[in-house]
């Protein structure tokens, strides 16, 4: 399955529509690409907010009208175009038009998907294309950088992973909707670390995860990324290198949670 034939039933894979041989294809493909994985949990958060029943209302007229017709056959003799769970993408796609607009872009602003994004910055540091402001392995160059900029709210806007075996390469201020957060690169044993840094009650954090110590650890498409509080901050770190040499290096680090 590719990323538009995803598109085509992620509304019905939200909605449990999809019978066994589609969910694991959809299962399969979410587990290798963090965009499509972004787009389910969107749909998820859809359907949520038309379970709800503070924000029923009746679809307008036109809305109506084209979800009654998707269940009419086409012309005398004809059978339904649409298959299945297609036809549920379309149901579900029309309905949700009458409140998105309103409700998507609130939850969004204060919902941010944080691990695709921490997946997107391991992979486009992987492939060299992270924009830097500034490239240093100096960290107090790093974090007068930082503090400089007059965009970040935390005391310590740097991690110190040198006893990891990871040396800065450099940084920049990166906006999620709208907080600024630290967005720094690191490299060693033949692998990019990236870390995102913020404070703790900017940003909701994601739910589930697996609890290593103090941090909450996921692992999306291959990318292993690790959330912990530290204080008032949360430090976000994601690499592309193994899950478990990523923590047990991790845990080498003086300090670490």
């Amino acid at each position: 399955m590719d990323c538009e034939g995803y598109r085509d039933i992620a509304a019905a894979h939200a909605d449990n529509q999809l019978d066994e041989g589609e969910r694991r294809e959809a299962e399969a493909h979410l587990a290798a690409c963090p965009r499509c994985a972004l787009a389910y949990r969107e749909q998820q958060i859809v359907r949520d907010l038309l379970r709800a029943r503070t924000l029923l209302r009746s679809a307008p007229p036109g809305v109506q009208r084209r979800i009654a017709a998707l269940g009419e056959p086409q012309g005398r003799g004809a059978q339904r175009v649409l298959p299945r769970a297609r036809r549920r993408a379309v149901l579900v796609g029309l309905v949700a038009a009458s409140v998105a607009l309103l409700v998507l872009p609130l939850w969004r602003r204060a919902h941010p998907d944080l691990l695709a994004l921490m997946v997107e910055d391991v992979r486009a540091a992987d492939a060299g294309q992270i924009p830097l402001a500034v490239r240093t392995s100096d960290l107090d160059e790093l974090r007068a950088y930082y503090r400089t900029t007059g965009r970040i709210e935390v005391a310590e806007p740097v991690a110190d992973l040198r006893p990891a075996g990871f040396a800065p390469v450099g940084g920049g201020v990166a906006r999620v909707n709208n907080v600024s957060t630290t967005r720094t690169v690191y490299e060693g044993h033949g692998a990019k670390v990236v870390c995102r840094r913020f404070r703790a009650d900017a940003l909701a954090l994601p739910h589930g995860g697996e609890r290593v110590g103090g941090a909450l650890v996921f692992v999306v498409g291959g990318v292993t990324v690790r959330i912990a509080r530290e204080g008032d901050t949360v430090c976000c770190l994601s690499s592309s290198m193994p899950r478990e040499d990523f923590l047990r290096l991790l845990q080498a680090k003086t300090g670490a949670h």
